[in-house]
């Protein structure tokens, strides 16, 4: 299809500009839809990004809190530990002298 002067030299008639006119529309909806389809699968990869770092935060956060609880028991004595110094000032753990 093509534009230009008509070959006789007359103006474009109605029926020509509502022909343009619904071609130009049929085109903006075209290029409508292919921007929001960009958008949307642009939104999906990012929802897939999301849900992944969710998931790796929150393993994250539970191998944190594994190593936090294990750091903290080899700071603290057993109970029943019978190696003097440990736990109390004098070595015994069960208050006897």
């Amino acid at each position: 299809m093509a534009l230009g002067k008509q070959l006789h030299g007359e103006a474009y008639g109605t029926d020509d500009c509502d022909l343009l006119r619904g071609i130009a529309h049929h085109v903006g909806v075209l290029l409508s839809h292919a921007n929001l389809a960009e958008e949307r699968q642009a939104a999906a990869e990012l929802e897939a990004l999301h849900r992944f770092s969710v998931f790796c935060l929150h393993d994250l956060k539970n191998l944190a809190a594994r190593l936090s609880l294990g750091g903290s028991e080899r700071r603290e004595p057993r109970q029943g530990s019978r190696v003097p110094g440990i736990g109390h000032e004098d070595g015994d753990r069960h208050g006897k002298k």
